[in-house]
């Protein structure tokens, strides 16, 4: 452990605390504890002086990742986000296809929440250049494919859920979802079906 021209040996203390003997120039500087969460990274520090009898209020201290390290997280993290949005996404696909378009709705509802949460991992952003310098760009496009799918689902129960049939509402979702992934086949369907509706060519 250093702290400036102060060092000392970390001992295991309760709590997780890990408490230091300071010296400076070879003469006591006093002891210091530190707490490191590695789900925040986030380290509290807390030193007490030479003959204080209390320690002084911890106060946070901020750890900055490394490169390698900061692509590792956004990697798990970009690849949580997509198990849990492909999962509800699923089910959401599955009520419009029993016709449950209230259930369908609320369900791709959620998945467009939960990707709009975690953009930063597929829009631009500081996540998303982590994810494509280190060779995750499947994960970026995995998730722009689940957001295009989740909006055409929405074009769907658009069409088909509601009475008369939302052709612009529709229209707005396809074209939302193609923007995120021009390949989807299922959104440039919902797309002609919206046109057809509108009466549009």
């Amino acid at each position: 452990f250093c702290c400036g021209d102060a060092s000392g040996v970390l001992l295991p203390q309760e709590k997780r605390w890990l408490q230091a003997e300071l010296h400076q120039n070879g003469e006591d500087a006093g002891t210091a504890r530190v707490h490191f969460s590695e789900k925040t990274e986030t380290m509290m520090y807390a030193s007490r002086p030479v003959g204080a009898e209390c320690f002084e209020e911890a106060t946070p201290a901020y750890r900055i990742m490394t490169l390698p390290e900061a692509n590792r997280v956004s990697a798990e993290d970009a690849i949580a986000v997509a198990n849990k949005a492909s999962r509800i996404l699923e089910k959401g696909l599955a009520s419009a296809s029993a016709g449950s378009w209230d259930q369908a709705r609320r369900e791709l509802k959620c998945v467009l929440q939960d990707l709009e949460a975690s953009s930063e991992h597929w829009e631009d952003g500081t996540s998303r250049s982590q994810l494509v310098a280190s060779g995750k760009c499947l994960v970026v496009l995995r998730l722009r494919g689940l957001c295009a799918e989740a909006m055409a689902g929405m074009a769907e129960c658009s069409l088909k859920g509601e009475t008369p049939p939302n052709g612009m509402a529709a229209l707005t979702f396809a074209e939302q979802a193609l923007k995120k992934d021009p390949t989807c086949l299922e959104a440039l369907l919902q797309k002609g079906l919206a046109l057809l509706e509108l009466g549009r060519p």
